[in-house]
């Protein structure tokens, strides 16, 4: 995690977001990507949406489950991620949780394609400092990374609340070009509805007091695939 710290002024440097639009039939929240520039000292800015819903899944021991799906969409650069959040039912994975990331980007992206995500920030607000989630990631191919969140009680906790509660994610991105820069995702109502549902559907604690409104997520389509392997290709190690 020792990366992600340098990003944070790139980020306060920029000005706040616009207001969600409609995609898909569901309420689009925000997205942004922040390059750096050499030709600007406060570097650029992408704006764009990421969709959440709840998708019903079968985890790896064959139970039925749910996962977190967050689809993002950079229409400047044609960027699109996926983000998808499991519990993990993996006794020979130590991690408490998984979150997965896939992206789908143009042959001709300036940056050459991704090479490294070192982690993920949790902020209260797009402009607040971030706190990172304690966790190991890695690479499992060209363009797809795979974080596995410390599974230690005293890491699962603080990760766990962040999680549930805090409105922003900041993915710091080292790019094949030696450039870097920020996704930075919202939440916003939709998000924090299906957050605090799939953690209430794992019995999660974070999620325990929530009110029932608040548990009532959009959903996604039925036969919504988020993971094209079985998830366990480039296992974090122990964090």
């Amino acid at each position: 995690m020792r990366h992600a710290g340098i990003f944070i002024t790139l980020v306060a440097l920029l000005a706040p977001a616009t207001a969600p639009a409609r995609t898909e039939g569901r309420v689009a929240q925000r997205a942004f990507l922040y390059e750096e520039d050499a030709s600007n000292p406060k570097g650029q800015r992408y704006p764009g949406t990421v969709v959440w819903c709840l998708n019903r899944t079968r985890a790896d021991d064959g139970t039925d489950d749910v996962e977190i799906l967050g689809k993002v969409d950079i229409a400047a650069h044609r960027l699109k991620m996926i983000m998808s959040l499991r519990r993990n039912v993996d006794a020979t994975l130590p991690a408490s949780h998984v979150i997965e990331l896939k992206f789908s980007l143009p042959a001709d992206f300036s940056g050459g394609g991704i090479s490294l995500v070192p982690g993920i920030m949790m902020k209260s607000k797009e402009s607040a400092k971030g706190a990172p989630l304690m966790a190991q990631a890695v690479k499992v191919t060209d363009g797809q990374f795979m974080i596995g969140l410390a599974s230690a009680a005293q890491y699962r906790v603080g990760n766990v609340e962040s999680l549930a509660h805090r409105e922003w994610f900041d993915l710091p991105l080292f790019y094949k070009t030696q450039r870097r820069g920020i996704l930075a995702i919202e939440k916003g109502i939709s998000g924090r509805q299906v957050f605090l549902a799939a953690f209430a559907a794992w019995g999660e604690a974070a999620a325990s007091t929530s009110p029932k409104s608040a548990l009532n997520p959009p959903r996604c389509a039925q036969g919504v695939a988020s993971r094209p392997s079985n998830g366990k290709q480039g296992r974090p190690r122990k964090a």
